[in-house]
């Protein structure tokens, strides 16, 4: 099965941040990348998307209003099988 790096934006999403003053909330957006087998690009989106839903569920957010799309998709063997699944996010 193909190995794919899928580059992902996610914008408008509403996450808690734990500060020395207090939690805050806040909107933001972020990328990240995941790594995944998948028989075809749409289907390797659907797998990157699913990885990062279910990362996103554990920070303790609003993510009614987040919204995520394909920054970029490639087949990358070599990338797969030293980075996959891959985690975490940058957040701007």
């Amino acid at each position: 099965m193909p190995k794919y790096v899928v580059r992902v934006e996610g914008v408008e999403c509403r996450i808690r941040i734990e500060r020395e003053d207090g939690t805050v909330s806040m909107t933001s957006g972020f990328f990240t990348t995941r790594f995944v087998e998948a028989a075809e690009p749409r289907e390797a989106q659907s797998r990157a998307f699913l990885l990062i839903w279910k990362e996103l569920t554990r920070l303790d957010g609003e993510l009614d209003t987040c919204r995520l799309s394909v920054d970029a998709i490639r087949e990358d063997p070599q990338a797969f099988d030293e980075y996959a699944p891959g985690s975490g996010f940058t957040w701007y």
